[in-house]
């Protein structure tokens, strides 16, 4: 969680939103996390939890990061049997979702 925390702030303007939501829903708990930053295209999706993948927002802009964080949560919430999906605009930002069963939470 802290980690996609960081990337929300991290890709977000200065002022910019951002939110932290945790639901319990009827076999699990979820946790969204949105915000209102620079976003990716869609051709990113399919690679985005890649190991080293990173997506160049501006050709002069070098964000810090390896591109293995990403990687690492969704391989620690499959640990858990949960899901974990990704949605994001250009310009518009980035929601996070991460479900975990409470069976094996």
């Amino acid at each position: 969680i802290f980690h996609l925390l960081s990337n929300a702030i991290k890709f977000s303007d200065c002022g910019g939103h951002v939110s932290l939501k945790v639901k319990g829903i009827k076999n699990g708990l979820l946790v969204t996390i949105e915000d209102q930053g620079v976003g990716f295209a869609k051709i990113h999706k399919k690679r985005i939890f890649d190991s080293f993948y990173k997506v160049s927002l501006l050709q002069d802009q070098d964000t810090e990061g390896t591109g293995i964080g990403l990687t690492i949560c969704k391989s620690i919430v499959e640990l858990h049997k949960g899901e974990i999906t990704i949605e994001s605009a250009i310009n518009e930002g980035t929601k996070v979702s991460v479900f975990l069963p409470f069976n094996n939470i």
